[in-house]
């Protein structure tokens, strides 16, 4: 005990300029605190927070050290006049953390602060909820009620106009937040107001986003929000659905266990698919440049408008893909192999004319099962594969193994070669591929629990896999285990994670192709959710 007690007294204490202070916490409660509290206990604590709108008095006067803490009371709402709220940040070593204690609340039991525009616009910095400094951790709020229009992001400048507006700075995590509820003027092209970034960033890379639901189910058909715009560099564990697409990220490291449903188009781009594009991007995950890219675990389902996957690594680098799950998507726009955007420092073959670089780095894609199409219509997404989108660039090189296709054809995968095509096919054997109709005689099927899965052993991906064990170490260990199958919306507001239990590979003798290796279990009971 005593042990302890040295470890927690010690954790509790900074150093600013080599003077030993002790980290502050402070207490923010809306309902029945004060700006003129000492705001250091629960029983005195502020009406609002340091960089609050409205923060007033004492609240003001305190700065904020690297290190402390600002609890939100929960079940207690801040109104829109409490926004923009400029967060206060710290230090790589002592980052601020703006949370929650789930022993402090209002009501019955713990339930998560909430923080909301009121469906009004917020009447500073171009509609901005948050701006984001440098290390410092976001934990869970629901946050709600963003509005937005014409006048009120006219003219803003990057970033501005959107929930968080992190900028390209490092050290933020956005952990356990429910975001949701978010209205807009217009309905069509003419009169629609474009889209709005939930998270904003400046493909920095250094900054962590895990265990959020961000949903637009509020208002039934509008997609018009980008969950994630040039970042983060790390994702885990969010569930994403209804939105005008899922990530748009430059310089990502590693996205795994995401769920990304229901994607586009955004009314800014109706009618589709004439103005498809006009005014975001709409696709499941965009990589627009990447120095080695994790991708694995994630299920992307029902994308209407753009792309399932767009990865680009730059010239000497790998992005790889493995354990994915890809199905009804109602476009033929579903694996795009493709060159990063010029950037001078990561390509030395120089820019294409539309300003792509001249070439790609490698791709490997082990273990992912893909719908080409949807139930309705499919598409031949393997033939050619390599071809760099038509962007005038050249894979450099591309592996292909133990992926399962549903598409037009069944035929086998191929590998693109002269212009346009990889300078070197590493493998693109063994995949399995199936028309729909094979597919589905064989029990695999959309409407699956975990769609596309074997259901008997006579399966076609059963056993028709290499064994990849020697690959399925370091960053690629999951790789000897299947999917995940990402998450769920657990109770509504928290993600729960793993969909799936899944299963390890075979040590020795062949894989399944695909992202399963046996037959679905039940999903596994999550108890850690409730009451969220």
């Amino acid at each position: 005990m005593r042990r302890l007690a040295r470890t927690l007294f010690l954790a509790s204490i900074v150093m600013i300029h080599g003077n030993i202070l002790f980290a502050a916490t402070y207490y923010v409660d809306f309902g029945s605190g004060s700006d003129n509290n000492s705001g250091t206990s629960t029983t005195s604590p502020w009406q609002h927070a340091p960089g609050m709108q409205t923060c007033a008095n004492v609240c003001k006067s305190t700065t904020v050290q690297a290190g402390d803490s600002i609890i939100l009371k929960g079940g207690v709402t801040w109104p829109n006049s409490s926004f923009m709220w400029s967060l206060p940040g710290g230090s790589a070593a002592s980052p601020v953390y703006i949370g929650v204690d789930k022993t402090w609340y209002a009501g019955s039991s713990w339930t998560r602060p909430i923080l909301t525009a009121g469906g009004v616009a917020i009447g500073n910095n171009y509609d901005t909820m948050f701006t984001v400094p440098p290390y410092v951790t976001v934990d869970n709020f629901a946050i709600t009620g963003f509005y937005w229009d014409g006048t009120s992001c006219s003219g803003a400048p990057y970033g501005d106009c959107g929930i968080f507006n992190a900028g390209q700075r490092s050290g933020q995590t956005f952990e356990n937040l429910y975001i949701h509820g978010w209205t807009h003027a217009g309905t069509d092209a003419s009169t629609s107001s474009g889209v709005i970034d939930i998270f904003s960033f400046g493909g920095n890379g250094q900054n962590v986003a895990h265990d959020n639901v961000i949903v637009g189910t509020d208002v039934a058909g509008d997609h018009s929000v980008n969950a994630f715009f040039n970042g983060p560099g790390t994702a885990y564990n969010n569930y994403i659905k209804q939105v005008s697409s899922g990530f748009i990220v430059s310089y990502g490291v590693s996205f795994h266990d995401n769920h990304i449903e229901d994607v586009g188009p955004a009314y800014c781009n109706e009618p589709f698919p004439q103005y498809a594009g006009n005014c975001s991007h709409e696709n499941g995950f965009e990589d627009n440049g990447d120095i080695g890219l994790d991708f694995y675990n994630n299920v992307i389902t029902n994308v209407s408008a753009g792309l399932a996957i767009w990865i680009a690594p730059n010239p000497g680098y790998t992005a790889y893909l493995w354990n994915n799950l890809i199905y009804a998507v109602h476009d033929n726009q579903i694996l795009d192999l493709t060159a990063p955007v010029y950037n001078p420092t990561y390509c030395s073959q120089g820019a294409s004319s539309n300003n792509y670089c001249k070439a790609t780095g490698s791709f490997v894609l082990w273990n992912n099962t893909v719908q080409c199409g949807d139930d309705t219509t499919q598409y031949d997404c393997q033939a050619g594969v390599g071809t760099a989108s038509g962007q005038g660039s050249v894979v450099t090189a591309l592996t292909m193994q133990n992926n399962h296709f549903i598409d037009l054809t069944g035929a086998a995968a191929s590998c693109a070669t002269g212009s346009g095509g990889p300078t070197l096919c590493v493998s693109v054997t063994p995949n399995t591929s199936q028309t729909q109709a094979t597919a589905n005689g064989q029990g695999y099927s959309s409407t699956e629990t975990y769609a596309f899965s074997p259901t008997s052993s006579s399966g076609a991906t059963v056993g028709a896999g290499t064994n990849l064990t020697t690959s399925a170490t370091g960053n690629l260990a999951t790789l000897a285990s299947d999917t995940t199958y990402a998450c769920t919306d657990g109770n509504g507001n928290q993600p729960s994670c793993p969909a799936r239990a899944a299963i390890g590979r075979a040590s020795a003798g062949a894989w399944n192709a695909g992202a399963y290796q046996s037959f679905a279990p039940a999903p596994p009971v999550n108890l850690s959710n409730v009451s969220q």
